[in-house]
């Protein structure tokens, strides 16, 4: 949950809501975070990752702000000049996160990829032949990273939607399956409100 100038997590071990006061330089508004666990064995420890872009003379930057819930207190970490130079587009939507990677969508076709455990962020390219606006990124049932979206046929006058998904390797896009959309959710395959 988020208020005015800060969140509550709730944690579901403790039955506790825990509030987190935003860092003072970022607007709620603006404010886009992931939930992730925290460093260590401890189970109730977390994290709440968040990507900040700002700009200077020479162009657009990013860095990461974290929170750490043991220290009870926001980190800094240094801007990255570089990766931004290679994503085409504004960031677009919330974030997305999948194990200990973090996704920010922009218009182009790359995304900007955060490894939240070396803190790094890349460009990571779409696939090729991917619905680059509808699409959403999870984990497939074995923790690898995924990429589902729903396509249109384009030949045709069926309009006939197509669910495909690909699973990350070596920061690399493998189709793993393809599917009529009407073959995964039967009757309930409307298709208006996937991703």
């Amino acid at each position: 949950a988020k208020g005015h100038d800060s969140l509550e997590v709730y944690n579901p071990l403790s039955c506790e809501r825990i509030p987190v006061r935003l860092p003072h330089d970022i607007l709620p508004d603006n404010f886009s975070a992931c939930l992730l666990q925290g460093h260590g064995d401890d189970a109730a420890s977390f994290r709440v990752v968040s990507v900040k872009q700002g700009r200077d003379r020479d162009g657009r930057i990013v860095r990461v702000v974290e929170y750490d819930s043991p220290k009870k207190s926001w980190k800094d970490h240094p801007w990255d000049w570089e990766t931004l130079k290679n994503i085409e587009g504004t960031q677009q939507g919330e974030m997305m996160h999948a194990g200990n990677l973090i996704f920010c969508k922009y218009t182009g076709t790359s995304l900007l990829l955060l490894d939240t455990r070396k803190m790094q962020f890349s460009a990571l390219p779409l696939p090729a032949d991917n619905n680059w606006k509808r699409f959403a990124i999870g984990e497939m049932e074995d923790g690898v990273c995924c990429l589902a979206s729903v396509e249109v046929d384009p030949i045709g006058i069926w309009n006939i939607q197509h669910l495909r998904v690909w699973r990350l390797e070596k920061l690399k896009w493998t189709l793993e399956k393809e599917r009529r959309v009407k073959q995964v959710l039967g009757k309930h395959a409307h298709g208006r409100g996937l991703f």
